[in-house]
Protein backbone atom coordinates (compact mmCIF):
# COMPACT_ATOMS: atom_id res chain seq x y z
CA UNK A 1 0.00 0.00 0.00
CA UNK A 2 2.85 2.37 0.80
CA UNK A 3 4.24 1.83 -2.70
CA UNK A 4 0.97 2.99 -4.24
CA UNK A 5 0.97 6.19 -2.22
CA UNK A 6 4.60 6.82 -3.11
CA UNK A 7 3.91 6.46 -6.82
CA UNK A 8 0.78 8.59 -6.53
CA UNK A 9 2.73 11.23 -4.59
CA UNK A 10 5.41 11.33 -7.32
CA UNK A 11 2.79 11.73 -10.05
CA UNK A 12 1.05 14.45 -8.07
CA UNK A 13 4.38 16.30 -7.58
CA UNK A 14 5.01 16.11 -11.34
CA UNK A 15 1.56 17.53 -12.16
CA UNK A 16 2.01 20.31 -9.59
CA UNK A 17 5.36 21.26 -11.14
CA UNK A 18 3.85 21.31 -14.62
CA UNK A 19 1.06 23.59 -13.40
CA UNK A 20 3.58 25.89 -11.71
CA UNK A 21 5.66 26.05 -14.91
CA UNK A 22 2.55 26.83 -16.93
CA UNK A 23 1.56 29.60 -14.50
CA UNK A 24 5.00 31.19 -14.91
CA UNK A 25 4.65 31.10 -18.70
CA UNK A 26 1.22 32.73 -18.51
CA UNK A 27 2.57 35.39 -16.18
CA UNK A 28 5.48 36.20 -18.49
CA UNK A 29 3.14 36.37 -21.47
CA UNK A 30 1.49 39.41 -19.85
CA UNK A 31 4.77 41.12 -18.94
CA UNK A 32 5.18 44.68 -20.24
CA UNK A 33 8.58 45.33 -18.66
CA UNK A 34 11.28 46.77 -20.90
CA UNK A 35 14.93 45.94 -21.49
CA UNK A 36 15.66 49.62 -21.79
CA UNK A 37 14.15 53.04 -22.32
CA UNK A 38 15.51 56.22 -23.78
CA UNK A 39 14.52 59.37 -21.96
CA UNK A 40 13.54 62.18 -24.26
CA UNK A 41 10.19 63.49 -23.06
CA UNK A 42 9.43 64.03 -19.34
CA UNK A 43 5.68 63.47 -19.70
CA UNK A 44 6.12 60.28 -21.70
CA UNK A 45 8.72 58.92 -19.28
CA UNK A 46 6.50 59.70 -16.29
CA UNK A 47 3.64 57.83 -17.96
CA UNK A 48 5.87 54.82 -18.68
CA UNK A 49 7.35 54.70 -15.17
CA UNK A 50 3.88 54.83 -13.58
CA UNK A 51 2.44 51.94 -15.62
CA UNK A 52 2.03 48.68 -13.74
CA UNK A 53 3.19 45.37 -15.21
CA UNK A 54 0.35 42.83 -14.91
CA UNK A 55 2.90 40.05 -14.44
CA UNK A 56 5.18 41.63 -11.84
CA UNK A 57 3.15 44.43 -10.26
CA UNK A 58 6.05 46.84 -10.75
CA UNK A 59 7.10 47.76 -14.28
CA UNK A 60 10.83 47.45 -14.84
CA UNK A 61 12.17 49.89 -17.40
CA UNK A 62 15.58 48.27 -17.78
CA UNK A 63 18.53 50.37 -18.86
CA UNK A 64 17.68 54.06 -18.62
CA UNK A 65 19.45 56.15 -21.26
CA UNK A 66 18.92 59.89 -20.85
CA UNK A 67 19.12 62.09 -23.92
CA UNK A 68 21.06 65.23 -23.21
CA UNK A 69 20.31 68.53 -24.85
CA UNK A 70 22.72 71.36 -24.33
CA UNK A 71 21.36 74.75 -25.28
CA UNK A 72 24.77 76.28 -24.87
CA UNK A 73 28.12 75.18 -23.52
CA UNK A 74 27.37 76.27 -19.94
CA UNK A 75 23.93 75.03 -18.93
CA UNK A 76 21.78 71.93 -19.11
CA UNK A 77 18.20 72.43 -20.31
CA UNK A 78 15.41 72.40 -17.77
CA UNK A 79 13.87 69.45 -19.60
CA UNK A 80 16.90 67.25 -18.92
CA UNK A 81 16.84 68.22 -15.25
CA UNK A 82 13.19 67.12 -15.07
CA UNK A 83 14.00 63.81 -16.79
CA UNK A 84 16.90 63.26 -14.42
CA UNK A 85 14.62 63.85 -11.41
CA UNK A 86 12.03 61.40 -12.78
CA UNK A 87 14.73 58.78 -13.35
CA UNK A 88 15.93 59.22 -9.77
CA UNK A 89 12.35 58.83 -8.51
CA UNK A 90 11.98 55.61 -10.51
CA UNK A 91 15.28 54.24 -9.21
CA UNK A 92 14.22 55.06 -5.64
CA UNK A 93 11.01 53.06 -6.18
CA UNK A 94 13.04 50.18 -7.62
CA UNK A 95 15.36 50.23 -4.61
CA UNK A 96 12.35 49.84 -2.30
CA UNK A 97 11.30 46.55 -3.93
CA UNK A 98 12.14 43.18 -2.40
CA UNK A 99 15.41 41.72 -3.69
CA UNK A 100 13.67 39.01 -5.73
CA UNK A 101 12.24 41.67 -8.07
CA UNK A 102 15.74 42.85 -8.89
CA UNK A 103 16.88 39.24 -9.35
CA UNK A 104 14.27 38.76 -12.08
CA UNK A 105 16.81 40.28 -14.43
CA UNK A 106 14.79 43.46 -14.78
CA UNK A 107 17.08 45.67 -12.73
CA UNK A 108 17.54 49.28 -13.70
CA UNK A 109 20.81 50.62 -14.97
CA UNK A 110 21.45 54.21 -15.92
CA UNK A 111 23.97 55.10 -18.55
Amino acid sequence: MAGRFSALHKRLDKVQQQLADFAVLLELENCICLEGIQLDDPEQFETEMNRTCPAHGFRHLGRISPQRWVEDAHRVPERFAELNQLAETYEHRLAQLPQYYVELGHGSERS
